[in-house]
């Protein structure tokens, strides 16, 4: 293949350059240059001094060699470049996007979960809380009933032990009672006094109907006829006198004072000297100044007196 250059940079089509090579023959181009200068080119070296020395003859060789998508190829990739940047740009903004809506949909997320577990907590709480207190309204109220059941058992039991302690009183007394019987002399001889006889209910019945009691209670009346002990004695001089006595196991204020009220009655219905005794096995001790006073004599029961009853 020949080649024609010209100076313009035109070139056209002209023949084939034949050189033996060896046992080969090799074709080579032959570009002759037209115009000013003309210059032979048989190998490649020749073809690239040439365009060193013709920077121009470039582009017409390119255009002539290449195929229009090749010439176009710069252009071509320059667009492919901005159109993949712009899309590159695009899906790192939707990717940006995305994640921002993606951060937005866990944080919302996470939110409506923290708002469940507190909802859930305070439910929790609350339902806890109503527990607890019906837990304490029922141990409250039960410990209500218990209390009031050991109350009553203890009101029970102190009734009882009450009764069974007034029984026992009433039965002590009443052995108290008649050993103090058995041996009335022992108090009349105490008093410096000798007995005469024993009052019973009539007598003394009989006293309080001749007597003016008009300002008495009739159950003071009736407590005075029932007296443990009335006795009429004499003294020393020949004088009548009586004794009243009240007997219990333990001697407490109240046969104290039922004593001395009886004798106070006997002085008043009879108009002689009367004497208040008060015998038991043990006193109170709430007593002591009234015996030591000399307002009422005690007469002290052994308990092996009771015993051999």
């Amino acid at each position: 293949m020949g080649w024609v250059g010209k100076v313009d940079g035109g070139a056209e089509r002209e023949r084939r350059h034949r050189q033996p090579e060896g046992n080969r023959v090799r074709w080579y181009p032959t570009l002759r240059l037209t115009g000013e200068v003309m210059n032979t080119i048989n190998t490649v070296d020749d073809l690239i001094r040439a365009l060193d020395e013709n920077p121009e003859w470039v582009e017409p060789l390119r255009a002539r060699l290449l195929t229009p998508e090749l010439l176009e190829m710069p252009q071509t990739l320059a667009k492919l470049a901005v159109t993949m940047r712009q899309q590159f740009e695009e899906v790192n903004n939707n990717a940006v996007e995305f994640r921002q809506e993606v951060s937005n949909t866990f944080a919302d997320f996470r939110q409506e979960m923290r708002d469940g577990f507190q909802a859930q907590r305070d439910y929790t709480d609350y339902k806890v809380g109503e527990l607890r207190q019906e837990m304490r309204d029922g141990f409250q109220a039960q410990r209500d009933y218990t209390d009031d059941k050991v109350g009553e058992l203890r009101q029970e039991m102190h009734t009882g032990f009450q009764a069974i302690r007034g029984d026992i009183a009433v039965l002590k007394a009443g052995h108290a009672l008649n050993t103090v019987l058995k041996a009335p002399s022992s108090i009349t001889d105490g008093l410096g006094l000798t007995r005469v006889r024993i009052l019973d209910y009539d007598d003394l019945r009989d006293l309080t109907l001749q007597g003016d009691v008009a300002d008495i209670p009739h159950n003071v009346i009736l407590s005075f006829r029932r007296a443990d002990l009335v006795m009429e004695a004499v003294d020393s001089s020949g004088e009548t006198c009586y004794v009243a006595v009240e007997v219990s196991f333990t001697a407490n204020g109240r046969d104290t004072e039922r004593a001395i009220r009886n004798a106070a009655f006997l002085t008043r219905f009879t108009g002689q000297p009367a004497y208040a005794a008060v015998a038991g096995v043990n006193r109170d001790r709430r007593i002591e100044e009234r015996i030591a006073a000399g307002e009422v004599f005690w007469h002290q029961l052994e308990l092996y007196e009771l015993e051999s009853e």
